[in-house]
């Protein structure tokens, strides 16, 4: 019950923090179609409010919240965090501010999204303030970077949503490392010979352990900044000082070779980050090139 009552002020003094009057106001309304996951939505259009669509537009329309990140579906509190937004914002009128970039290069719309006209209850903002997402930062849209860091900051404070103890801490049993255990990667191939989508197995990275001790990582997720997602299989386990090499293609897996097997090139040639999550949904190692 106390959670419930932090939760709640929390959530008030994001708002009330937020009506201070907003420089910037949102100029789009839609309507929500469908919730994809923690911080994607399909939305139709309603009417412009100010100015005009972003080129491009088609409905429906995948919306991006940005300067956020909510757990992956597949990590134990990332379902939670798509009811929360679908609680939240399930077949409503939402309104949509843009940054300096419009579109991802996934077709994915980019925006703050609010559930008033004039720009004060912004849904990225409630996601952070109780612990449904985490800050990230995505350049060059960075208006609100250092409100979700101190929203962030305060959730991790109280223990709310996936910061609170209760969710998948545990350690494994046994001498098998799990979010304690250091990898690097020691090698990256982004730019495959020629077309990068005919060549996919010669686009790939290496992970190293050198923790000292064995790395379950079965359940473990690769992502990049578009968010494709790559999963380790049970049973994996990584010996000290050993490396393996996960392909973008496909191919036989062995135990030091693993295969992401998708039907199209995953790293951008002029820069990526690779985020690489336990079966908990924390992040173990973040690289950027």
């Amino acid at each position: 019950m106390r959670k419930f009552w932090v939760s709640l002020c929390l959530a008030v003094s994001v708002s009330l923090g937020l009506y201070a009057f907003p420089p910037y106001q949102p100029t789009i309304e839609v309507v929500v179609g469908r919730v994809i996951d923690g911080d994607t939505l399909e939305v139709n259009l309603s009417r412009v409010l100010v100015g005009q669509l972003p080129q491009n537009w088609r409905d429906p329309v995948r919306v991006r919240l940005i300067g956020i990140d909510c757990p992956e579906m597949d990590t134990p509190f990332g379902p939670k965090a798509k009811t929360f937004l679908a609680t939240l914002v399930d077949e409503k009128y939402l309104y949509l501010e843009f940054d300096a970039d419009y579109w991802d290069p996934y077709g994915r719309l980019l925006a703050y999204v609010y559930l008033d006209p004039e720009g004060y209850q912004m849904v990225n903002a409630i996601l952070v303030a109780l612990g449904f997402a985490e800050a990230k930062a995505y350049p060059p849209n960075t208006r609100y970077e250092a409100l979700f860091e101190d929203l962030e900051r305060v959730a991790r404070s109280y223990n709310l949503g996936m910061w609170t103890t209760e969710v998948g801490t545990a350690p494994l049993p046994g001498p098998v490392s799990t979010t304690a255990a250091t990898l690097e990667v020691i090698r990256f191939h982004y730019d495959a010979a020629g077309n990068d989508n005919r060549n996919l197995n010669d686009e790939y990275f290496v992970l190293k352990n050198v923790s000292g001790t064995p790395i379950d990582m079965s359940g473990w997720t690769v992502r990049d900044e578009a968010g494709h997602i790559f999963r380790f299989p049970e049973g994996f386990i990584l010996a000290p000082d050993a490396t393996v090499t996960v392909y973008t293609g496909c191919g036989i897996r062995t135990a030091d070779k693993l295969y992401w097997c998708s039907n199209r090139a995953i790293w951008n040639n002029d820069g990526d980050i690779l985020i690489l999550k336990d079966a908990t949904g924390q992040e173990v190692l973040r690289y950027s090139y």
